[in-house]
């Protein structure tokens, strides 16, 4: 009896513990907000007119280059790792304890793929709608990984910056609904596009946040959200943990992550300066070939004052040979008068 009793009291100790390691996570104050943006490109924010985007870039740690994304909604599938696979990242958080939401401002998102990988769902075809939604929620209803898709954009102007207005307005209010409810500080921020040059933004609410770095891939972010939940990687989960994003990081695996960061620099260092040996070689090639060119329109010029002295020659030939054969007819008609005249020669 003792026995049963001490083996159902850490049954039950084990269950506790679970559901309080899981639950840890879900109450741990960490917010997480994955925002995909149709079409928009790393020089788009660089500009002063979009102030939300601008500050979010000069407060967060951004990549000169990052991995081509495939087009939406395949980017954020192959992000999230399809719809049947165990290592999908929604799934992997909700497990732990991580609520889940997905806005779709596109109305693309089919509702069985959120449905199967544990995604709640506000879908429409306006970004500031869905994000209305969101706003509204009730306060028990509260999602610690979110991922926003906007594709509204102001087809009316042409400048590369003003276009993207209305997806700054919406920065602004998803900002400005933080700052209220008073999440801000608690709350990770990844701003991406699906461009063939897409920007990687990651924020995080602390003074003198902002780093630049060389290369990332975007299937990086699936690990850097389990490391913000403090979760293990699920075997399958393709890429690797961003550790400088996370402040102080005393791990292990972040030395490894600054060591693969100096041999990608390293990389790009070559890469330039063998871009600049090519470069420099071609422009010897031009010099040469100018310098040839230069050469073969001389001989041209020459060639052409020689043709141009023949065709004068053959002229003043032409000429001559005209002058002779009038001299030569006028000759004999004045000789065949004269002979005819005097001798009679001729009827």
């Amino acid at each position: 009896m003792i026995i049963r009793f001490i083996a159902a009291a850490f049954i039950l100790f084990a269950i506790l513990t679970g559901w309080t390691s899981t639950a840890a996570y879900a109450q741990s104050g960490n917010y997480t907000y994955l925002i995909y943006i149709k079409g928009l490109k790393a020089s788009d924010i660089e500009g002063s007119e979009l102030p939300n985007l601008k500050s979010l870039a000069d407060n967060s740690i951004s990549y000169a280059n990052v991995s081509k994304p495939n087009p939406f909604p395949e980017s954020l599938y192959t992000l999230f790792g399809g719809p049947n696979r165990t290592s999908s990242l929604p799934k992997t958080l909700s497990k732990n304890g991580v609520d889940c939401l997905l806005i779709d401002g596109s109305g693309e998102i089919p509702k069985n793929y959120c449905d199967q990988n544990s995604l709640d769902l506000i879908s429409g075809t306006n970004d500031k709608d869905v994000l209305n939604q969101y706003f509204s929620l009730f306060p028990e209803k509260d999602y610690n990984f979110v991922t926003i898709y906007l594709d509204d954009i102001n087809d009316s102007d042409t400048s590369e910056t003003r276009r993207w207005s209305l997806v700054d307005n919406q920065i602004g209010l998803l900002l400005n609904y933080l700052i209220n409810t008073k999440k801000i500080d608690k709350s990770y921020i990844f701003i991406t596009g699906d461009t063939d040059q897409p920007p990687l933004l990651m924020f995080r609410y602390n003074p003198n946040f902002k780093a630049n770095y060389y290369y990332c891939s975007l299937m990086d972010l699936g690990p850097t959200i389990c490391k913000i939940y403090c979760i293990n990687l699920p075997p399958g989960m393709s890429g690797n943990i961003l550790y400088e994003f996370f402040i102080n990081s005393t791990e292990p695996m972040s030395m490894k992550r600054i060591v693969d960061l100096q041999k990608q620099c390293l990389m790009a260092e070559e890469k330039i300066n063998l871009l600049q040996k090519n470069n420099n070689l071609i422009n010897a090639d031009k010099i040469k070939i100018f310098e040839e060119k230069l050469i073969f329109d001389r001989k041209i010029l020459e060639k052409e004052k020689q043709i141009t002295g023949l065709e004068i020659k053959l002229k003043l030939f032409k000429i001559a040979a005209f002058l002779g054969l009038v001299i030569l007819v006028t000759g004999y008609v004045i000789e065949y008068k004269v002979l005819r005249k005097k001798f009679l020669i001729f009827p």
